[in-house]
């Protein structure tokens, strides 16, 4: 599957149950397809810019990515990101999303930067989309607690029906992940202003 393939797949099954949510809310939603947020929803004199990822497998963190390509340097999303929220869900096998939540993303990245270092959920590093990918897991548990994501929606039959890992279960901290983010980073020119790593 190429990146546009995934885009054409994401608008015909993941948008409509989206924008179905955002209206049910009593908001108007404009799509933007732009790098940054995914749509514009506003309600009266309220406007917001929503990032929209959608998992088809079930874990207790938020996965976010801080490397979309190592042999490019290409940053993830978490450098790009301009939205006020990040709507976050699972879906089954038939992509019914069944379990989502909201991210403040504002407040993400202030705690994601005050807390870089901390061993709280762990690097992973991905070959299977597009690219050599480093993501980092951060368990809802941590997010929840500290006020910065809260559960949207649940469908409690769904979430009865498939298998769910432990919730209260962390991350396993990737150690050799980490040790390769981090030599990747010292490969990377100290004057280069465009890369903001860490």
């Amino acid at each position: 599957m190429t990146f546009d393939d995934y885009l054409r797949f994401e608008q015909k099954y993941f948008n409509p149950q989206w924008e179905e949510r955002y209206k049910r809310d009593g908001y108007e939603v404009k799509r933007v397809g732009k790098k940054g947020h995914d749509c514009v929803i506003s309600k009266d004199s309220l406007v917001l810019k929503i990032e929209e990822k959608t998992r088809l497998t079930y874990y207790p963190d938020f996965c976010v990515e801080i490397i979309q390509d190592m042999n490019t340097w290409r940053l993830g999303w978490l450098f790009y990101c301009d939205a006020n929220y990040v709507a976050y869900a699972y879906a089954n096998e038939e992509y019914k999303q069944y379990l989502g939540y909201r991210i403040d993303w504002p407040l993400f990245k202030d705690w994601y930067i005050k807390n870089e270092s901390h061993d709280i959920g762990g690097f992973k590093i991905s070959e299977k989309g597009w690219g050599k990918t480093v993501v980092r897991n951060i368990p809802w548990t941590h997010l929840v607690a500290e006020n910065i994501a809260s559960k949207w929606f649940e469908d409690i039959i769904e979430l009865r029906e498939i298998e769910i890992k432990d919730t209260e279960e962390e991350s396993e901290y990737d150690e050799k992940a980490w040790q390769e983010v981090k030599d990747f980073i010292k490969e990377i020119d100290e004057d280069d202003e465009q890369i903001p790593l860490f």
